[in-house]
């Protein structure tokens, strides 16, 4: 079996951008780098399989709703019923340019763990998809590690973004140290 897709694994964010400068009305939709290449992959027709934790709030619903819409492959996720998504929120000044107001994550210890993560979509896949969101939090970066290891057992390409979000890491100097040893 030839083997084909890309398998993302990641932190879904859900974006709220405001609808005007007043900066109190908000349009939901998917964001984060690892989602944003899943969705793509996909409406090109190409396996997509995501890897993530979900809650089972109504976000998580949303998040859910939309990727199978889309046609990504979630059937590899985990759940924790007080998993809460991520949200980014994209404000407008009054000249109508965006910019990052706040991120909020309310469960930044619920991810999907080492033991969670199924070999199965590092089988189907030709590529191995990751951001540096999943360096973040030590439970992340051993779920990390362990599809590494998945990727290379594969032979699978394996594709880093860095999208370095210096403010999200503790130090400067342990982003780097993170970086160096990938």
């Amino acid at each position: 079996m030839k083997k084909q897709g890309i398998t993302s694994l990641g932190e879904v964010i859900v974006d709220f951008i405001a609808t005007d400068s007043s900066n109190t009305a908000f349009q939901r939709l998917l964001g984060g780098a690892t989602v944003n290449v899943a969705v793509g992959v996909s409406r090109h027709g190409i396996a997509s399989y995501y890897l993530c934790k979900l809650g089972r709030d109504e976000t998580s619903t949303f998040v859910e709703g939309k990727l199978k819409k889309e046609d990504v492959d979630l059937s590899f996720c985990s759940y924790h019923p007080d998993k809460r998504i991520c949200s980014v929120y994209i404000h407008l000044n009054q000249h109508g340019e965006r910019y990052f107001h706040a991120y909020v994550n309310e469960t930044p210890d619920k991810w999907i763990t080492s033991e969670e993560l199924d070999k199965k979509p590092f089988v189907n896949s030709k590529i191995f998809y990751f951001g540096s969101g999943t360096l973040f939090h030590p439970i992340a970066r051993k779920t990390t590690e362990q599809a590494l290891q998945y990727a290379k057992e594969e032979n699978m390409l394996m594709a880093f973004d860095t999208n370095i979000r210096l403010k999200r890491w503790e130090a400067r100097i342990s982003a780097e140290k993170r970086f160096y040893l990938l």
